[in-house]
């Protein structure tokens, strides 16, 4: 039953606007602290906006950590419940792979590469 709860809970999509149960349209349009709480929703022009905004601010750390974050891969998958059968007790929630549904996001992998290259640039002189 524990696993069940788990798959449905994994699985569940997180909207636009949600991020872990909290709602990040409740919070102060266009602060920081919102667009903080749709990246980690996982919205992916926003962890690239961060990422961007953190470089200019001279923050490669944390411009690389939001970067790496917007050029992840989403996973296009659904969630099926199968009712319980034969002598089952409870019936079982798959979750089916139905491809990729992102390849992340572009911009950010070039920004990654920029960013690479200028810290090598500065080692090498």
């Amino acid at each position: 039953m524990k696993n069940i709860i788990l798959i449905i809970i994994l699985s569940a999509n997180i909207t636009g606007c949600t991020s872990i149960g909290f709602r990040c349209d409740t919070l102060p349009v266009g602060s920081t602290e919102q667009r903080k709480c749709f990246a980690i929703g996982g919205d992916k022009n926003v962890q690239y906006s961060l990422g961007k905004d953190a470089y200019i601010a001279g923050d490669t750390k944390t411009a690389l950590r939001w970067l790496k974050m917007a050029t992840k891969p989403i996973l296009n998958t659904q969630s099926v419940y199968v009712p319980a059968v034969g002598g089952q007790k409870y019936g079982t929630v798959m979750v089916l792979n139905n491809g990729m549904g992102s390849n992340g996001h572009a911009e950010a992998k070039v920004l990654i590469e920029r960013i690479r290259e200028n810290e090598n640039n500065n080692k090498n002189n």
